[in-house]
């Protein structure tokens, strides 16, 4: 404008009505123009009408092009250092934008060294434009108005400068006000506000999403020297959101966030001295966090949530469900309060703490649970704790009312113990109240958890348990008697337990001897058990008593070689158990226990109780009895004590009468084996009188 006001001033105003001067092309280092033309028309009252033109202009280090560009003014008013424009028009074609027109105003005082130009209308992505800059005392301040811009549009202008097949889909639409003022130096203070409303969108890979989600953004910013102090607000109270693998549904979890912090682009930092996140009524945080500018681009170098309030199961099932599909822990429920506090250091956990308030966590499945729990978790790097949090707690305790473990009903205990790195030790025993017994845990060291060369240390112990409530909480064949013992050195290694040594127990009047014990992926969704399970001296009578199934006396000794369990459910082993040896206990058999057995093996003695003198004993005497089972592939291949002419022995008489039991299966399906069994014991309750 300078320009051709100078070049107005040395030409006579008689000397000409109309001004034409052709340019041609005009370069600088951010624009060039191609084709340009000048021109002013003087009119005979005074007025200037003046018009500048160019065929083609390039803007910007990116070629954004732009064509028949018209920039007039009809009434361009001129005095001493002073230019006005009341009617300003810009036309032109833009590459990306299309055809646009704008209108305003604009306003040239050199004498202040001020300025002022509006601009409005045009479609910049659906949206009008509404821009007002102000120049006066040195100081600049400009705004810029969007107020409805589509976001498919956007998103189609931006493809452009996004790899192909990145730049996703959106829809809906975003207000905008970006305002902005400063001196020749710079920039001094700035203010954004975003209003989207309505906005479905995705990117490509479809790990970031939105529906119809409305959300609020605004920013203020203000700098002192080299460092800006800034101010950010955000809510979203409409739609959903998701990022890959968190959903969030907004109009029924609305959620807000805040921010204060200075970034020094001297120091090239971020220092947050707060942020905040709200969803009422199910997660609240606060915290402060420092973020670095380095060669590889931005990283956190420290993060410290001073307060995490979640309220359970909504942030559960938001925040971490999600991460825990497919794995032994999806089927979790939660339930209670649980307040935390968090430091990161370079990206990496240094220091956690769980405050629990009337917490409940239980596994579906019945695999484990816990309900009341109270008290206080902490965990802590040493080595970077020490120096940044040296008062961070280090011992921790939690009790609880009620518990379940591997669907075993627990009663109320508490835990006291240290976690530090990758290690945790218990600082006192652990007494775990288990059905009508007791496991202490005396010793609970853990080395290293995670590493291939991690290392587990456990001294327990089982006070005697009810096998009548052990196995009715199980689901298996109810027994009689009572079971415990202690647990020998036990260790874990690439998702397996192993017990080293024997574990010893105590049950049916004998002794059970468990060895080669493994347990793969223990929490898995397909657990496996392989053992060798060895037992001497059981007494019969004891055994029997709680099944419907006939009063046995005498002893017996047995095996279960190579047992494999899958889910917790046998599915191969070699089974046998046979009378003691050099047992002087009285041997004798009732009716109901032959006719059971007999049921069960396939035997013939049933039909010679069934008649004849026979029927009227109610026990016999027997010299020794013993039954096989090898499973394989569901099928059990049974056998006895000794081959009779056809099939086995299962009991051998003695005296007389004598009966023998004869089995003629050679075969049996296990699961029709365990359904048999199970008739057996819910056809009446056991008795112990010489009926049976």
């Amino acid at each position: 404008m300078c320009f051709f006001l100078q070049l107005f001033v040395v030409t006579p105003v008689s000397a000409v009505e109309v001004l034409q001067l052709d340019i041609g092309d005009v370069a600088s280092a951010d624009w060039s123009a191609r084709a340009t033309r000048i021109e002013l028309n003087l009119g005979s009252s005074g007025a200037i009408a003046a018009r500048i033109s160019a065929h083609e202009v390039t803007l910007g280090a990116d070629a954004e092009s732009w064509t028949d560009v018209t920039l007039s003014c009809p009434e361009l008013e001129i005095a001493a250092a002073f230019a006005r424009c009341p009617q300003l028009s810009i036309t032109g074609t833009s590459a990306n934008l299309g055809p646009q027109r704008l209108a305003g105003s604009a306003v040239f005082d050199a004498r202040d060294q001020a300025a002022e130009i509006t601009i409005e209308g045009g479609s910049v992505a659906g949206s009008a434009l509404q821009l007002d800059a102000k120049l006066a005392g040195g100081r600049w301040q400009s705004q810029l108005d969007l107020p409805n811009i589509d976001l498919a549009s956007l998103l189609a202008l931006a493809a452009r400068f996004l790899p192909d097949g990145e730049a996703g889909q959106a829809d809906g639409s975003i207000g905008l006000k970006l305002s902005a003022e400063g001196t020749s130096s710079g920039p001094l203070a700035m203010s954004l506000a975003i209003d989207a409303r309505g906005v479905t969108a995705g990117n490509a890979s479809g790990t970031v999403a939105t529906d119809a989600m409305s959300t609020k953004l605004q920013l203020n910013a203000t700098r002192s020297n080299s460092a800006w102090q800034i101010r950010a607000t955000q809510s979203g109270d409409a739609g959903q959101a998701y990022a890959e693998p968190v959903f969030v549904d907004l109009a029924t979890q609305p959620q807000r966030a805040a921010i204060d912090a200075v970034l020094d682009l001297d120091r090239q930092t971020l220092e947050i001295a707060s942020w905040e996140f709200e969803q009422p009524g199910m997660l609240s945080a606060t915290g402060t966090a420092t973020v670095v500018q380095t060669d590889e681009g931005f990283r956190l170098a420290r993060l410290t949530a001073n307060r995490v309030v979640a309220q359970l199961p909504g942030a559960f099932d938001t925040y971490a469900r999600p991460y825990l599909f497919s794995t032994p822990f999806d089927a979790l429920e939660s339930a209670g309060a649980v307040e935390m506090r968090l430091l990161l250091n370079d990206g990496q956990p240094a220091a956690f703490s769980a405050f629990l308030d009337d917490v409940a966590i239980a596994d579906k499945t019945g695999r484990f649970g816990l309900s009341g729990a109270t008290g206080a978790a902490h965990w802590r790097d040493p080595a970077v704790a020490a120096l940044l949090a040296p008062d961070w707690p280090g011992q921790s305790q939690i009790a609880w009312t009620a518990a379940t473990l591997m669907q075993l009903p627990a009663g109320a205990a508490q835990i006291a113990f240290v976690a530090e790195a990758q290690d945790f030790r218990l600082t006192s025993p652990l007494e775990l109240p288990l059905l009508d017994g007791e496991l202490k845990i005396n010793e609970l060291e853990v080395l290293r958890a995670g590493a291939e060369n991690m290392q587990l240390l456990l001294d327990a112990a089982l006070a005697p348990v009810s096998l009548t409530e052990l196995t009715t909480a199980l689901g298996w064949p109810v027994f009689a008697g009572q079971i415990g013992g202690r647990l020998p050195s036990l260790s874990y290694r690439d998702g397996v337990v192993e017990v080293g040594g024997k574990l010893q127990a105590q049950l049916f009047g004998g002794n059970l001897q468990i060895g080669d014990l493994r347990v793969v992926q223990p929490l898995g969704n397909l657990p496996q058990l392989f053992a060798d399970i060895r037992f001497t001296d059981f007494d019969l009578e004891t055994l029997t008593e709680t099944f419907s199934f006939g009063r046995i006396t005498g002893h017996v000794d047995g095996e279960i070689a190579g047992l494999q369990m899958l889910q917790w459910e046998p599915v191969a082993f070699t089974a046998s158990l046979s009378s003691t040896a050099k047992d002087s206990t009285k041997r004798r058999i009732s009716q109901r226990a032959v006719e059971n057995i007999s049921s069960v093996s396939g035997g013939g003695a049933a039909a010679a109780l069934s008649s004849g003198v026979m029927g009227f004993f109610d026990d016999f005497a027997y010299d020794a009895l013993g039954l096989k089972c090898q499973l394989r592939d569901g099928i059990c291949n049974m056998g006895g004590i000794a081959k009779a002419k056809s099939g086995y022995y299962i009991v051998r008489g003695k005296g007389l009468p004598r009966i023998d039991v004869i089995g003629y299966a050679s075969q049996v399906d296990w699961a029709r084996l365990l359904e048999q069994l199970k008739s057996i014991q819910e056809s009446g309750p056991p008795t112990t009188g010489p009926s049976e």
